[in-house]
């Protein structure tokens, strides 16, 4: 069970890996097109959900691999 488990949360971030890729590359490409200004703040804003997204997956496997272990 444990094993399923980890192999259902490797493919899950595999999909989630790929969607957030292609979610930057539009995001990217509004950003490319605004004024410097709000250009700058879009980038500070993905910037901080970059790193809460970072954390939020530390998280997660943190508790994951705490699960497997029992």
């Amino acid at each position: 069970a444990a094993q399923t488990a980890m192999s259902a949360i490797g493919e899950f971030e595999t999909q989630a890996t790929q969607i957030e890729e292609r979610v930057g590359a539009l995001l990217e490409n509004v950003q490319d097109r605004l004024p410097e200004q709000a250009a700058e703040l879009m980038k500070q804003a993905r910037d901080a959900a970059k790193t809460a997204r970072e954390q939020l997956k530390d998280v997660v496997n943190r508790g994951t691999q705490s699960a497997a272990a029992c």
